[in-house]
């Protein structure tokens, strides 16, 4: 078990793998929408992309992977998606971690949520471990990050929060991950990266 992980790890783009992870996210996505279809239906057309970040990003992920699959891939579009499942998974199971400690503990949907979420965070690192950016998509990425969670906690489109109270611990803890991916990515950002190919 643990050496098929490890040659999960080394090489993810093995069609199976990428496959059954398109079928997965597919059917997460499908429920991640519907889990926030109250919070669409009373939020403006124009704000609903800033609304479901979960499922926004596995579908999105969805799309990378068929590109994957086909051999037909954008870095730029690679690298928002990969990010954007760790951190807006990260954000999920530190919601939910902060709800189970301090609330009245996770029921099995919350429980099901957190496993999830987890997974999303593990596929956008696997990922991300494989793909090489510029400083420009990094400033690109950044941009998206600020614009989302200037959006979510100026106009209000974050998450309905099972512990509302810990709003301003859930702003630090979004504004403070923002930082700590871009610090990361310019870190190994490269002008003239190589890119990995798709095996």
């Amino acid at each position: 078990m643990f050496a098929t992980f490890l040659n999960l790890a080394r090489n993810p783009f093995r069609r199976p793998f990428l496959w059954s992870l398109l079928g997965v996210n597919a059917a997460g996505s499908l429920y991640g929408f519907y889990w926030y279809h109250d919070q669409l239906a009373a939020t403006p057309l124009y704000l609903w992309l800033f609304v479901p970040d979960c499922p926004l990003y596995t579908t999105i992920f969805c799309f990378v992977l068929a590109g994957l699959i086909t051999g037909v891939v954008s870095p730029l579009l690679q690298l928002v998606t990969y990010v954007g499942l760790i951190k807006y998974g990260a954000w999920a199971v530190f919601v939910l971690t902060l709800s189970g400690v301090t609330g009245s503990g996770l029921d099995r949907e919350g429980l099901l949520l957190y496993i999830s979420h987890v997974g999303m965070v593990l596929e956008g690192a696997l990922f991300l471990l494989h793909l090489a950016w510029t400083p420009a998509q990094v400033w690109w990425n950044a941009g998206w990050m600020a614009t989302n969670d200037a959006v979510d906690y100026l106009i209000g489109t974050y998450p309905t929060l099972p512990e509302p109270a810990y709003l301003k611990v859930i702003i630090t803890f979004t504004i403070s991950s923002t930082i700590l991916i871009t610090a990361f990515l310019f870190k190994r950002a490269s002008s003239h990266p190589v890119r990995h190919k798709i095996k």
